[in-house]
């Protein structure tokens, strides 16, 4: 509720979007279409509520609510585990799954998208297996070894919420594993339009499902990115080549 929230908050609404700049807009765009789908960033929900002095008690539906989620999802349930599973996301995670199974299906024989689709529809895999190889392959196709790395450097940002939501690490330890994945993400790909295609195939990968489904999530994904990707003051308006540093 807007108005309730101007009693506690400063709020600038800028075309309908409320807009952080600098390296935390840079890193908070890296998680907006599953902050989306999400309803809210935890990163954010946790550091206002402790920035507005309240009680660790208060805290703990949330705290027990990441620690869940991590351990259900990641399982992860200790700092150790939360910044192995960041490092192993940034050095490996699934792209470097996805380019192995590719490989598999020996994507440079046939020469060309239609051929490889038909390759593999004829190969008896089942449709999920099929979907997750070609949008490896678009991945593949498009950014090398890169890939879907995207989908995992996004998922440091997430993780990294969590832990810190979960009282695994600290606000400032969370941002600076962030800024790391943002850095890496600036180093692979040259624009968010690059980045979100390498993410979105990222998903549709991960799911099984085709990105040219509107039924699917993966087609609701491609969809959500298309409206932020279209808000003048969006997530996405952020300066892709802005110099990343530590602001907090």
């Amino acid at each position: 509720d807007v108005n309730e929230a101007r009693s506690v908050f400063s709020l600038e609404i800028i075309g309908g979007q409320a807009t952080d700049r600098g390296s935390k807009g840079f890193i908070s765009s890296m998680t907006a279409a599953l902050d989306t789908v999400n309803g809210s960033s935890i990163m954010e929900i946790v550091k206002t509520l402790h920035d507005m002095g309240t009680d660790a008690s208060q805290l703990d539906v949330l705290t027990s609510q990441a620690k869940l989620a991590l351990a259900d999802s990641w399982d992860i349930e200790d700092a150790a585990a939360l910044m192995e599973m960041a490092d192993w996301l940034m050095k490996e995670g699934h792209n470097q799954e996805a380019i192995e199974s590719l490989i598999k299906f020996n994507p440079s024989s046939t020469g060309d998208r239609d051929s490889f689709k038909k390759q593999l529809e004829e190969s008896g895999e089942a449709e999920d297996i099929c979907n997750s190889i070609l949008a490896a392959y678009d991945a593949w196709s498009a950014y090398g070894d890169d890939a879907i790395s995207a989908w995992d450097l996004s998922r440091v940002n997430t993780i990294m919420g969590f832990g810190y939501g979960a009282g695994y690490c600290t606000y400032e330890e969370a941002m600076d594993k962030c800024l790391e994945a943002a850095k890496k993400a600036q180093e692979s790909f040259q624009s968010w339009e690059d980045f979100n295609q390498s993410y979105l195939n990222g998903y549709a990968y991960w799911t099984g499902e085709s990105l040219d489904d509107p039924d699917s999530s993966a087609g609701n994904r491609a969809e959500i990115i298309k409206a932020l990707s279209s808000q003048a003051n969006g997530p996405f308006s952020v300066d892709w080549n802005m110099e990343l540093k530590k602001d907090w």
